[in-house]
């Protein structure tokens, strides 16, 4: 698919009102797919009536559901509390399924390093910004929140033990879960990501948690209040298999965005 009329490189779209590079293909939900504000609740008719953005059945859900409805008006008249919930779940996410160290996970406050400071957070400082100076040049902020959003998307609650249960633990870097239908593109995130990992004393399950919450802070999203020192998963054994989800038919239980639904649901409902 080519890119859209929106995602061509001749649109200003980012936060900052700099140029973008644009992508080679694909579609966006919103104009302005490199800025996060509510924009997704307050224009969604765009979305609906222009045949260059995305507009699935997921999404019409959200907007008609009963129990989801008065949240997408909320975020549409106040943005704020779109930014306070979206930080909550993108945290609440990025935690799910790992296994840290220290246990309560380590706070890393992105300042200038002071006297005393552990050398792990002076690594995950560094590799911040490197990701900063990423993201402003490739433009890949999208995908690098996808790419964390589907390593913890297979944390399966019923499940005990790690890293079983799935979720945060790095393991979408490798084959088993890259080469998932639900997964198409990712390889390209591990591509730019790889460098920094090499550069650095972090793991995988941090480095991609700390690009998303890194993307979503430069598109003028929340900054949000993340923990660090999740163990990564080593070899692909530990992988969550595609059909490993009791009730879900491929991917992990990763959700597909059109019908049929790993649930192998006919609606998003």
């Amino acid at each position: 698919q080519a890119a859209s009329k929106y995602t061509k490189p001749v649109n200003i779209v980012r936060a900052d009102r700099h140029p973008g590079v644009g992508m080679t293909g694909g579609a966006s939900w919103t104009k302005n797919w490199l800025t996060f504000d509510n924009s997704y609740y307050t224009k969604f008719k765009e979305s609906m009536e222009d045949e260059h953005l995305l507009w699935f059945p997921t999404d019409e859900a959200l907007h008609t559901d009963p129990g989801f409805k008065p949240h997408f008006e909320r975020y549409a008249r106040d943005q704020q509390a779109f930014f306070e919930d979206y930080a909550k779940a993108h945290k609440k996410l990025s935690e799910i399924g790992a296994e840290f160290d220290p246990p309560g996970g380590l706070k890393v406050r992105f300042r200038p390093p002071e006297c005393g400071i552990q050398r792990r957070q002076a690594e995950l400082r560094a590799a911040r910004d490197e990701l900063k100076d990423l993201i402003s040049k490739k433009n890949c902020a999208p995908i690098l929140v996808r790419l964390a959003w589907h390593d913890s998307g297979t944390f399966d609650k019923r499940i005990n033990g790690w890293p079983s249960c799935g979720g945060a633990n790095g393991g979408i870097r490798l084959d088993p879960e890259l080469k998932m239908g639900a997964n198409a593109g990712l390889s390209k995130a591990i591509d730019y990501l790889t460098p920094i990992a090499a550069d650095h004393h972090v793991s995988w399950a941090d480095l991609i948690q700390l690009a998303s919450a890194t993307a979503i802070e430069m598109c003028g999203g929340p900054k949000i209040d993340m923990i660090y020192g999740r163990h990564s998963i080593a070899n692909p054994e530990e992988c969550a298999a595609p059909k490993s989800r009791e009730g879900f038919g491929d991917n992990a239980g990763l959700p597909d965005a059109l019908p049929p639904f790993g649930c192998r649901s006919a609606t998003p409902a």
